[in-house]
Formats: structure tokens, sequence, C-alpha cells
């Protein structure tokens, strides 16, 4: 019971790192949009003062990077959302554990009331056994 314990705490701490490490990754990715999104205004601006054949493939180019870190990041929410429901799950396992502990203290607070009462009534027919013996003696 306690190594399975030992294992649930073990996952818990490696998805609860691979939670952070992905929130991380998905803030970067929003950054790099972010910046993305302001470097093809500034582009934009400039290539106003070019061609318009050029303008429009570098607009075409900005966007197909824009789309690919828009599915990105979105690829990464669904992940931090997946990781949301094992955060959930983890919750779930710890209230189970916690109450198998509370079941486990609970049978050993019993095992060891009854220990003492068996030794209580060893030395209860030790004492009539001496006493017996005595009076037969």
């Amino acid at each position: 019971m306690q190594t399975h314990i030992s294992d649930l705490t073990t996952k818990i701490s490696v998805m609860e790192g691979e939670m952070d490490q992905l929130k991380k990754e998905n803030l970067a990715l929003q950054y790099q949009l972010t910046s993305l999104e302001h470097q093809k205004s500034d582009e934009i601006n400039q290539l106003n003062q070019c061609r318009y054949s050029d303008m429009a493939a570098a607009e075409k180019h900005l966007n197909e990077v824009k789309h690919n870190l828009q599915e990105s990041l979105e690829e990464r929410t669904r992940l931090v959302e997946s990781h949301k429901r094992m955060d959930d799950m983890i919750a779930v396992l710890r209230n189970s554990s916690a109450e198998k502990n509370a079941m486990i203290q609970s049978h050993s607070d019993e095992l060891e009331s009854l220990q003492q009462k068996i030794d209580s009534l060893q030395r209860i027919n030790i004492q009539q056994t001496d006493a017996q013996k005595a009076k037969e003696e």
C-alpha cells in the first residue's frame, strides 16, 4: 500500500513538472506570436514602399508563419487543458490516498487495542493458572 502511495506521489510530481514546463512553453509561444504580429505590422509598413507583388508575397509568408504558430499555440493549449484534467485526477488520487491512510491508521489503532486486550487476558490467565497451581499445592 505504501509503495502504491509512493508511486502515485512520484507520478504526481512528474505530472506537475510537465504541467509547469507546458505552461512555460505556452507563455513563450504567446510571446512569440505577439512579437511576430508586431514584426508583421512593421514589415507591412516597409513593404508599402515596395512593389505590390513583393508585399503580397511577404504578407503571405508572415500569415503562414502566424498560422503555424497559432496551430502550435492551440496544440499547447490542448495539452495544458489535458494537464488540468490530470491535476483534477491527481486531486482525486490524493483524497483517496488520504482516506486510505486514515483507514490504515484506524485499523492500526484497532489492532493495538486488541493486542492490549490479548495481553491483559494472557496476564489474567497466567495469574489464574498460578493461583490454581498454588491452590493445588
